[in-house]
């Protein structure tokens, strides 16, 4: 017994001896041992490294000697200077006492402890992560300090280790997002070599995510084992045993990746066969929860994915993506329900061919489930997506009641008898007018639908629906909805429409009742689009297109009315709502009539009274609409109007999102005369007054024909031409007249005007004018001046010209006062525009007893090259040539004739190239031998 007690007091004592000396050492190291320590660490991160504390420790880490860095922020590197890569409690670097002891600093291990990632790719595909700069070929660091010899450190990781952490990473290319809470990993290997095995433990509490802003997997609890081996000779990650643990489903996965210079290599497979069907509804958000724990889920299911192959951004490749999707005796029962939904079984594959969606192939070899006792089979095939061949083989009976009841829905229920038998074979492509072949019946009886965003009900539903094409093209398609009718809040609603040949649209439509829009929007909560007021139909239509466009009018039957009252409609395609507080819409025949009807858009306000014909072609195959009308409104801003379609392609152009910049975009389907009375108008930074006038849009362009308006108080006659090339250009071409205005006050008010006319700012009085202008729009409505081209010119009827710096210097030279401010009347002034040069053609002048007359070019930059000639008293016939040059700021006067050097050039550089296609049709009208042709042609392009 003594023995024994002998012997724990001394491994008493040499514990606390253990643990003071461990407590101790730290605080013997000096301090420059430490910011060796602190610099062979921040030497391996290109970016700014900040702390509050530093400092070793035996304690932290047991029992590794830990260099720590506590509440410690890191910032990327450019062009991330600002965001915060890193941030938290501390980080820790384990430290090889024994190498240490030498002289040597050896990092073994990194401990990462309640800290925060923050990782960002760009839009340009930039990271903010990549901040480590590890040398392969050489893994040691010498970092020399003032005074001191070279103290040597490497870095020999065995040890990754993060506790309570979080994470943020969203890729702006793909539009990701990652969200991690709880993060806890520990990895282990051998780090130093160039080839290593790493083993991996990770744990989360909570996972999110996102992509394009819909959340795939919204927190959900993670557990993995992971066995990678890691080659930095050729860059390669080898998953070789990887056990992951999402929510509920088990997967295990295996492949490798392998960056390149252009991108990379891969070939991974997922596979999640031991699930149950029960398993993967935990991937379900957390709000469906509770619906989760009252449904009893029985079931096999399965997933399968591979990525397969090369990325390379230079020759355009990228990896093939096979997914497969499997259930196999499925059942899904609510507490609620009377009878299960079983029998669900699922074969399904989607096959994307080099990412390409144009590519995709989607095979459902069996999609079933039967319902109390209803049978309901799915078979489908697609290959493609913008000219797809679809196969679609379905029928079934369902209870919608049942239904809804047997699967739990939560926020909406439904009753009814549905039938369905649908059949297609073919290609769809409706540029092409190419349909599958069709066969599709579909009944609804005595269906409603309710939901908890509402407190009515949609009932009384009917739906008897048959779509045919035997042929597969347009002219056999036949759709018949008879009948279509429900009852929302009480009010009776009816459609009836028998629809045939698509290629001379023969029709009969009936439509009765009134829709509340506000009420319908909150039943079915449909998302990205408001819906707002009420909607009232009383029409009849029958007849067909031919008819409706020879005119034979006697042959159609379309009459009554469609009502809107506090209508809205917004989408994620518009940035603000179109308002509509009350309006009718007349149909006669051929014709729909508005009459005072009120369209608001923002702070915009139009009445509009008038008609459009060929309505029905616009409404079912999207041909022009014609009519005319008349506009009134009081303020209209064409600025707001400045917004394109997310998703569409303008001239080959594809615009991703909604806009707020580029140039105003005319539907092609529209041919439209409008004449418009507005009070004032706000474009591109300018005022407009009192526009009376007519607008014709036609073919994607707008023209206007002598329209009156006014500008800067001037009254200015009008003819224009304007269309749009793609999102950022358009050409516009204009004829303007204006008699007797303020010169400076529409040099002050009009920025064309100033940019065109810069020595209106010297000149005050009365002109005249009349020009010609065409060129081209930038996505600003900004004219882009190189392109301009124009001719006309400017009266000055009665002004007073003051302070013109060309002029003062004219005097000074000559020695001649009275050409300093001079009074003018009654000059005509000449110009043309083209490649941002104006010509002025000479013009003629008389100051007091002096003939002065000038000629010569201005650019749009300011430069100068003017050739001034002063004629002396009494008539004129003696004269002082004067040359100016320099720039309107900064003129520079020569008593001399213009020199050749005085000419200002600019040349576009397709004036060049029209120049060599020029000479090059010469040398081939030549009759000359090939070869000696071929020389002549290499010589001119040479």
């Amino acid at each position: 017994m003594k023995l024994i007690k002998k012997i724990g007091k001394i491994l008493f004592i040499g514990l606390v001896t253990i643990l003071f000396l461990m407590a101790v050492i730290p605080y013997f190291f000096p301090g420059a041992v430490k910011e060796k320590v602190k610099n062979v660490a921040c030497s391996y991160i290109d970016g700014n490294v900040g702390f509050k504390n530093i400092g070793f420790s035996f304690f932290r880490h047991f029992p590794h000697l830990t260099f720590n860095l506590d509440e410690i922020v890191i910032k990327g590197p450019l062009p991330f200077q600002n965001d915060t890569l890193l941030s938290g409690k501390s980080i820790s670097t384990g430290i090889n006492l024994l190498p240490l002891l030498k002289g040597d600093v050896e990092i073994d291990g990194i401990y990462l402890d309640e800290v925060f990632l923050n990782l960002i790719t760009d839009k340009n595909g930039q990271n903010n992560y990549e901040i480590v700069q590890l040398s392969r070929s050489n893994d040691t660091l010498a970092v020399q300090q003032e005074g001191d010899a070279s103290f040597k450190g490497s870095v020999n990781l065995k040890n990754i280790v993060i506790s309570n952490s979080s994470l943020r990473y969203f890729d702006g290319p793909s539009k990701m997002a990652l969200e991690i809470d709880g993060l806890n990993y520990r990895g282990k290997g051998n780090i130093k070599d160039t080839n290593f095995l790493l083993l991996s433990l990770l744990n989360i509490k909570e996972l999110s995510f996102a992509q394009n802003g819909t959340k795939m997997i919204d927190k959900k609890g993670i557990k993995a084992n992971f066995t990678t081996n890691v080659n930095l000779d050729n860059f390669k990650i080898s998953l070789l045993k990887n056990k992951l643990k999402i929510a509920g489903v088990k997967t295990e996965f295996h492949g490798y990746y392998t960056p390149a210079d252009n991108g990379y290599s891969v070939d991974l497979e997922l596979n999640t066969s031991d699930n149950s069907f029960k398993e993967l509804f935990s991937l379900l958000p957390e709000k469906y929860s509770g619906w989760l724990a009252n449904t009893k889920i029985k079931g096999n299911a399965s997933i399968q994915l591979q990525v397969n192959g090369v990325a390379n951004d230079s020759i355009g490749t990228f990896p093939d993506l096979i997914v497969a999707i499997n259930i196999n005796k499925g059942s899904l029962s609510h507490a609620k329900a009377p009878v299960p939904l079983n029998a669900i079984n699922l074969s399904c594959q989607i096959i994307l061919p080099s990412l390409n969606p144009e590519q995709v192939a989607v095979k459902v070899n069996n999609l079933s489930f039967n319902l109390g006792g209803d049978k309901n089979k799915l078979t489908l095939e697609m290959k493609g997506l913008s000219s797809p061949l679809i196969k679609v083989d379905m029928d079934g009976a369902i209870d919608l009641g049942t239904l809804s009841n047997a699967i739990g829905f939560e926020n909406y229920k439904a009753e009814g008898a549905l039938d369905y038998k649908i059949l297609l074979d073919g290609i769809y492509n409706p540029e092409l007018r190419l349909l599958p072949v069709i066969d599709a019946k579909i009944k609804l009886k005595e269906g409603a639908v309710s939901s908890t965003f509402y407190s009515g009900t949609l009932c009384d539903l009917n739906a008897d629906i048959e779509i045919k094409d035997v042929k597969g093209n347009y002219s056999d398609l036949k759709i018949v909805a008879d009948p279509f009718n429900f009852n929302f809040d009480g009010k009776p609603f009816t459609l009836t429409a028998k629809m045939e040949n698509f290629d001379n649209l023969k029709y009969k439509i009936t439509s009765n009742g009134q829709l509340n829009l506000d009420n319908l929007y909150q039943l079915f909560a449909i998302e990205g689009i408001t819906l707002k007021g009420e909607i009232s139909t009383d029409f009849y239509l029958s007849g067909n297109q031919q008819d409706a466009k020879a005119g034979r009018f006697n042959k159609l039957d379309n009459r009554g009315k469609i009502g809107f009252r506090n209508f809205e409609f917004m989408s994620q395609d518009y940035p603000f709502p179109f308002r509509v507080p009350d309006a009718v819409i007349t149909i006669d025949n051929d014709k729909i009539l508005l009459s005072d009807a009120i369209l608001k858009y923002r702070d915009n306000t139009f009445r509009i009274d008038g008609y459009a014909k060929n309505f029905i072609d616009y409404f079912f195959e999207g041909g022009k609409l014609t009519g005319n009308a008349t506009l009134t409104a009081d303020s209209v801003n064409l600025d707001d109007f400045r917004f394109l379609f997310e998703g569409e392609e303008f001239e080959g152009e594809e615009i991703s999102s909604i806009d707020s910049t580029g140039v105003i975009r005319i539907p092609s389907n529209l041919n439209l005369s409008l004449n418009a009375h507005v009070h004032k108008l706000h474009f591109a930074g300018n005022r407009i007054d009192d526009i009376n006038g007519g607008v014709r849009l036609d073919n994607e362009e707008a023209k206007l024909t002598n329209t009156i308006l006014q500008i800067a108080g001037a009254r200015f006659l009008l003819s224009a031409n304007y269309k749009p090339l793609s999102h950022k250009k358009a050409l516009f071409d204009m004829h303007v007249k204006a008699d007797s205005f303020d010169i400076h006050r529409a040099y002050v008010e009009i920025p064309l005007f100033k940019e065109l006319v810069r020595s209106a700012e010297s000149i005050y009085g009365k002109v005249s004018l009349q020009y010609s202008l065409k060129g081209e729009l930038d996505g600003e409505m900004s004219p882009i001046y190189p392109s301009l081209k124009g001719s006309g010119y400017i009266r000055l009827d009665e002004v007073k010209i003051n302070g013109l710096k060309v002029l003062s210097e004219i005097s000074k030279a000559t020695g001649r006062d009275s050409l300093d401010n001079p009074e003018l009347k009654g000059v005509l002034v000449k110009s043309g525009i083209n490649n941002n040069i104006v010509t002025i053609e000479r013009t003629k002048m008389r100051i007091l007893g002096f003939r002065p007359r000038f000629e010569g070019q201005i650019s749009l930059d300011g430069r100068l090259n003017i050739k001034f000639r002063l004629g002396l008293p009494p008539f004129g016939i003696i004269g002082i040539p004067v040359t100016v040059t320099g720039t309107m700021d900064n003129p520079k006067v020569h008593l001399r004739r213009s020199q050749s050097g005085d000419i200002l050039y600019e040349t576009e550089p397709q004036e060049e190239a029209d120049y060599i296609k020029d000479q090059v049709s010469l040398w081939e009208d030549l009759t000359l031998p090939f070869c000696v042709k071929h020389q002549l042609k290499l010589s001119i392009f040479h």
